[in-house]
């Protein structure tokens, strides 16, 4: 089972015809990795919010967001609060 899970939210199908590797996950999961923790990606351009909820079981969640996909990180987080999970968002519009 891996300690922190790091999601990007789905985009609600904004890019359905190309594929943009989430690579501020991958950079932050190295890093990461680096120190010793269990990390998991989960890439929403290919899973939906029921998808990712129901793999969401690691003790942190950091999801990455954008525009696109405020509503469904919004009960992605809900979720894994009501799981108990320590939730972490990131982005360029968590701010």
């Amino acid at each position: 089972m891996a300690e922190i899970q790091l999601v990007k939210a789905p985009s609600g199908g904004s890019h359905a015809n190309r594929w943009y590797p989430p690579m501020e996950l991958l950079s932050l999961g190295t890093f990461l990795e680096n120190f010793g923790y269990d990390i998991e990606i989960i890439d929403g351009q290919f899973l939906t919010a029921k998808e990712i909820i129901k793999r969401i079981r690691a003790s942190m969640v950091g999801i990455s967001f954008d525009f696109c996909s405020v509503e469904e990180m919004e009960q992605i987080a809900e979720a894994a609060k009501q799981k108990g999970c320590t939730v972490v968002l990131g982005g360029h519009h968590a701010t």
